[in-house]
């Protein structure tokens, strides 16, 4: 739903429209947006229009009233009440492209779980999953995670930190949580150009298996979010 608002009243009356739908669909995803500079506030206060995405400038303006995206994502921090900023996602979403541009803009350090661990273990996570397994993994990044938190700074962690319901926890507890949407052909496509292929997808590399396997981690995905971003495409980060 979006509305070219002639007062503030329109305002409150599409936010009051969307809480009221929300509330009879609460499996259904709303987006609900007013434009123009009287529609602004809106676009950041989701928990009471019950809108599941906002929409932001990332470079250039295409609609009126947009935050940029570094004064936006500061002020949903803000509002959180939380210090840190986590992306999460499926493996392939682009968390790890996406984190560095946000942290220069929002001047924060940014800190890659995925890469963290590789240093810590002297090996790739492939290596380390073939060596040891995926209970020793999940292990060591739980324990990476609680390192984190309470910084200042933007974490991007792997795709498989929700399975745990201590670091789902975590996530809620210490983080403004953005989960990063993509579809299974995205996925598929982003991971074929890879060199070394993620251990979850060995012998599952097809939309259909990815697919399920994205509709699996979706729950928990959301349960450990505050916002989400769709994101299939590079084109609006030419310089990452």
């Amino acid at each position: 739903m979006a509305l070219m608002p002639k007062n503030k009243e329109d305002v409150l009356n599409l936010m009051l429209s969307g809480r009221r739908w929300k509330d009879r669909h609460p499996e259904t995803e709303l987006i609900s947006i007013s434009m123009g500079e009287v529609g602004k506030l809106s676009r950041i206060l989701q928990e009471l229009s019950a809108s599941s995405h906002g929409f932001v400038e990332v470079i250039g303006e295409s609609a009126p009233g947009q935050w940029k995206i570094e004064e936006y994502m500061e002020l949903r921090k803000r509002l959180s009440g939380k210090k840190g900023i986590c992306l999460i996602g499926f493996m392939g979403s682009g968390k790890s492209t996406l984190a560095p541009y946000l942290s220069e803009l929002l001047e924060r350090e940014h800190f890659d779980m995925d890469k963290l661990l590789e240093e810590r273990f002297a090996m790739s996570i492939d290596e380390y999953f073939q060596k040891y397994g995926e209970e020793r993994f999940r292990r060591e990044e739980a324990k990476l995670l609680k390192e984190l938190s309470g910084k200042e700074s933007l974490l991007s962690p792997g795709g498989g930190v929700i399975l745990r319901e201590e670091n789902r926890s975590c996530l809620k507890e210490n983080f403004y949580t953005i989960y990063i949407k993509v579809s299974p052909d995205t996925v598929l496509n982003r991971l074929s150009k890879g060199k070394n292929l993620r251990p979850l997808l060995e012998g599952k590399m097809n939309s259909k298996d990815i697919g399920e396997m994205m509709e699996k981690a979706k729950s928990l995905l959301r349960e450990s979010s505050g916002l989400y971003i769709w994101r299939e495409t590079e084109r609006a980060f030419p310089n990452v």
